[in-house]
């Protein structure tokens, strides 16, 4: 007898199903918002990322971060804003990751 049937004895089982983790996995999702980057997104968020610009306090700045890529901090904003919008659909709007409650 299981864990569940001892403390639940008159439970019935009314389905299963087999979820495939695996498509959930950190490599996995890392593949997917690459896959839906431009290289000059990829390129933004991941020296944003390397330089600290997401730690608290920043370890760089925007200014130094756009001069270090040599673009204007304009279109680094422009880049790290649609890259997070990017990343944010893939965990949220993918069916596999959406949560039913509000």
């Amino acid at each position: 007898m299981t864990v569940l049937e001892n403390a639940f004895p008159t439970a019935e089982l009314l389905s299963k199903r087999v979820v495939d983790v695996s498509d959930r996995s950190a490599a996995t999702i890392g593949r997917t918002v690459a896959d839906r980057l431009t290289d000059k997104q990829l390129t933004a968020l991941r020296a944003a990322y390397l330089a600290g610009y997401y730690r608290s306090p920043r370890d760089t700045t925007a200014q130094e971060l756009a001069d270090s890529l040599d673009i204007a901090p304009s279109t680094l904003y422009e880049h790290l804003q649609a890259a997070h919008g990017k990343l944010l659909s893939t965990v949220f709007e993918e069916s596999a990751y959406r949560n039913t409650s509000p």
